[in-house]
């Protein structure tokens, strides 16, 4: 690929045609007016006509033309005492093009600047006036425009179809985007425009992600693309690709050599083993009029693959879901293990596979007469998927009386409980209080039957 160079060619016009009419109309007789503050006499006669526009004019028979000092006369469509009068301004057309002449651009060395004026019209143009602010980039040898007070610069008058070119180099010495500020004034109009050139750097280096963020477990390729903006080798001494801890590299085509004058693209094969945000980082030390060091870094973002579960309640019968949270790729490999005190719930059937955002269900339709009121009961869903081996533990409520279940609580290797809905504690059947009652009630009796003994005897 070519080095990034912004090589603009720019035209201009005037909004003018070539010649401005100044009077087209059909005559009988005669006319006398002004036009523009000019003096207009016509004179229509059995053989030929008169027309005088200031000092400009004379006898004209049909279909001739006369012209003087950029000022063109006609006579047409003549007939005895009437005839079309035509008197037009001939006008020049400045064209503008400017460009960067050099395919290749380096730091340190002289790029070529094109810059052409040329009138196109039927009349000169004169006192144009050209000049370009080149800012911070270093001006040499100048050819057919001057140097001045930091400004490249052109003066005169351009004859109908002539042109005047103006070269000159520019140098910078550093990469990056420059602009070269133009204007061009004549006939009191003035015309701004840039010029944008970039100086490259040497050796180009790009990163590449096919997308910043992976799920845990899965590979993904990182790109190097190394560009060489020389017309020579670049001697490559060193080529490290950092990856940190957390990520491990699977493959990869990097090696030591030179780099000749085109694209060079690399691929980096890389597993995400752990969750994390990590900075991929490049390491390039090359040899071109010096020693240079390059560093380019990526960032990336691996997150925990997860399952999405969730409760379904219908009338009394209670299921859970599994959900494929990966839109794009389906899941396989893929087993739960249940272990519950409720016989229905151990009654799963492996789900091997789930299509990309698809659901599965692990239990369907318990009855939650068969739990009971407000118990939890806890279950462990045992998966693997892909290089991935986990389980998520969830805890289920029933509610009896008022026909509910919810998932309150999943808690999975590695990560911090999440709370789908405040935890209502254990209801417990409170029958203790009544027993204490009655014990002492009992108590009271027994005490009361020996008081009236006691008093009978005394009588």
């Amino acid at each position: 690929m070519k080095p990034i160079v912004y090589i603009l060619c720019f035209l201009f016009f005037l909004s003018y045609t070539s010649a401005k009419e100044i009077f087209s109309d059909v005559v009988i007789e005669s006319y006398n007016q002004e036009i523009n503050g000019v003096k207009l006499n016509i004179i229509i006669g059995e053989e030929s006509v008169s027309v005088k526009y200031g000092n400009i004019g004379g006898i004209l028979q049909n279909d001739e033309c006369r012209e003087l000092d950029n000022i063109k006369i006609c006579v047409s469509e003549f007939e005895a005492l009437k005839a079309k009068i035509t008197i037009e301004e001939k006008e020049g057309i400045l064209i503008l093009t400017k460009n960067v002449v050099d395919d290749i651009l380096e730091k340190d060395k002289a790029f070529k600047i094109m810059v052409v004026l040329e009138n196109s019209g039927e009349a000169s143009i004169s006192g144009v006036k050209y000049e370009d602010d080149p800012g911070d980039l270093i001006v040499d040898n100048l050819d057919g425009c001057d140097y001045n007070n930091g400004k490249i610069i052109w003066e005169g008058n351009l004859l109908a179809g002539n042109k005047h070119e103006c070269t000159y180099y520019l140098k910078s010495l550093t990469t990056g985007d420059f602009s070269i500020n133009g204007i061009v004034s004549y006939n009191n109009e003035i015309i701004k425009k840039d010029l944008e050139v970039n100086i490259p750097d040497e050796l180009s280096v790009n990163l590449l992600l096919e997308e910043d963020m992976v799920y845990v477990g899965k590979k993904f390729n990182l790109t190097i693309i190394l560009e060489n903006n020389l017309e020579k080798d670049i001697k490559i001494n060193t080529f490290d690709i950092k990856i940190p801890d957390g990520l491990r590299i699977l493959n990869s085509n990097i090696k030591l050599e030179d780099i000749k004058y085109k694209e060079k693209e690399y691929n980096i094969e890389i597993l995400a083993e752990k969750e994390g945000n990590y900075k991929l980082e490049v390491v390039i030390d090359y040899v071109s009029n010096k020693e240079v060091k390059i560093i380019k870094s990526k960032d990336l973002s691996a997150l925990r693959w997860d399952l999405d579960f969730r409760i379904e309640v219908n009338d009394d019968k209670v299921s859970l879901v599994v959900e494929n949270p990966d839109e794009g790729e389906d899941i396989t490999d893929i087993h739960f293990e249940t272990i519950s005190i409720l016989k229905e719930l151990n009654l799963v059937k492996d789900i091997n596979s789930l299509k990309a955002g698809n659901k599965e269900y692990i239990f369907k339709d318990v009855t939650i007469n068969n739990a009971v009121n407000f118990m939890l009961y806890s279950l462990t869903v045992k998966y693997n998927y892909k290089d991935i081996n986990d389980s998520s533990q969830l805890k289920i409520q029933f509610n009896r009386d008022i026909g509910e279940a919810s998932l309150i609580e999943k808690k999975t290797e590695e990560n911090i409980s999440i709370q789908k809905e405040p935890i209502i504690e254990e209801k417990k059947d409170n029958y203790w209080w009544i027993g204490l009652i009655t014990i002492v009630f009992l108590i009271v009796i027994v005490i009361l039957i020996k008081k009236t003994n006691l008093f009978k005897n005394k009588i």
